[in-house]
């Protein structure tokens, strides 16, 4: 059964403001005022600055951030978390989280190693406690991660460039050009 979505709102974390932006101008959309406050302890908090009660509400993050050399991955991706929860506690219809890099993929299961934690369920389960209701990422390189979720409350929308990247690079012309990614 299909459901009517609420009235798109795109909020973004300082880091993914430029992807937040360039998806809000094609959308025409404006970004939903917010404030990030860091604290000497290293401590933040994200504050939503106007109604988004009852939008279908899309959290950017980029928990990689080469120029955000003052917080790590995990600064950035608790401050997700605060972000996605002020979206839930400020009655967002719809919360979902935004992250071309999703945090701990590589370290999707142990391998033989039986003391050692499963990074990607833990992010996972932390994303869905915080109250996002999807999580969008790019090319994780394990299906197997959508499981990591609880069906009822999140779901990963897995998505692949290549299907649209590549046929956009051969009208290029291109010889010899080689696409890579860390």
């Amino acid at each position: 059964m299909l459901h009517a979505r609420a009235p798109l709102k795109i909020l973004a974390c300082a880091p993914a403001r430029p992807l937040a932006e360039r998806v809000a101008r094609q959308l025409d959309l404006e970004l939903v005022a917010a404030k990030e406050t860091w604290f000497a302890c290293g401590e933040g908090k994200l504050e939503i600055l106007e109604n988004v009660r009852g939008s279908d509400l899309y959290v950017f993050q980029a928990p990689v951030a080469p120029g955000d050399p003052e917080h790590t991955l995990y600064d950035r991706f608790v401050m997700l978390l605060h972000a996605i929860e002020a979206g839930v506690l400020s009655d967002a219809q719809w919360v979902t989280a935004v992250v071309p890099y999703f945090p701990g993929a590589r370290q999707d299961k142990r391998k033989g190693r039986t003391r050692e934690g499963i990074s990607a369920g833990l992010f996972a389960r932390c994303m869905q406690e915080a109250g996002a209701h999807r999580v969008l990422a790019v090319e994780i390189h394990n299906e197997a991660i959508g499981g990591m979720f609880h069906p009822k409350e999140c779901s990963l929308e897995n998505l692949f460039l290549h299907k649209a990247l590549g046929p956009w690079l051969r009208t290029k012309g291109l010889q010899g050009d080689v696409v890579a990614s860390p």
